[in-house]
C-alpha cells in the first residue's frame, strides 16, 4: 500500500490471492484470483474448501495460475464445486451432507469419527463451542497446522 492509501498488487511475479469474502462464506466458495498490477481482476475461479488442497499444492509447488488450474479441472470439476447453501448448518453435519452428495473429491470420504479427531486436533475446543452455539468466539489463532 503507497503513503496515499493506493493498494499495488505486485506484477512481476504471478500470484494468486485466496479470497473469502461475504458471497463465498453464504456459498461456501474460496475465490482464487489473480490481479493485475492496477488491481484489476485479471482471473479468477471458485473452489470449496475441502477441495482446496490440490489447488495449493500444484499452484505453489508447479507455480501455475489460477484460470490454468481451473481449466485442468484441478480441485475438483464443476460438480465438485458449486455453490453450498448449507453453510449454516453445524460442521459435521455439512460435512455429511457432503460426503453423501459424493461432492468430496475422494468420493465418500471420512466419517463423523474421523472429522472429529481432525477438528480436535487442528481446532481443539471448536465443536464444544458450537454445540453451546459460541462458535464465533473461537479464536483463528488457535487453529494448529496439522499434517495427514
Amino acid at each position: 500500500m503507497t503513503q496515499g492509501g493506493t493498494v499495488v498488487f505486485a506484477d512481476e511475479q504471478e500470484y494468486t490471492w485466496y479470497v473469502i469474502d461475504a458471497p463465498g462464506l453464504a456459498t461456501g466458495w474460496m475465490t482464487l484470483t489473480e490481479f493485475g498490477s492496477n488491481g484489476n481482476i485479471r482471473a479468477f475461479t471458485l473452489r470449496q474448501p475441502w477441495n482446496m488442497g490440490q489447488m495449493m499444492s500444484f499452484g505453489q509447488m508447479l507455480g501455475r495460475r489460477a484460470l490454468k488450474l481451473a481449466m485442468l479441472g484441478t480441485g475438483g470439476p464443476p460438480q465438485y464445486n458449486e455453490p453450498y447453501f448449507g453453510m449454516d448448518l453445524p460442521i459435521l453435519e455439512l460435512l455429511e451432507l457432503t460426503r453423501q452428495g459424493n461432492k468430496f473429491l475422494n468420493q465418500g470420504y471420512g466419517n463423523r469419527d474421523l472429522w472429529v479427531r481432525i477438528i480436535e486436533q487442528s481446532a481443539a475446543g471448536y465443536l464444544n463451542l458450537e454445540a453451546q452455539v459460541r462458535e464465533v468466539e473461537f479464536g483463528l489463532d488457535d487453529l494448529l497446522e496439522v499434517g495427514f
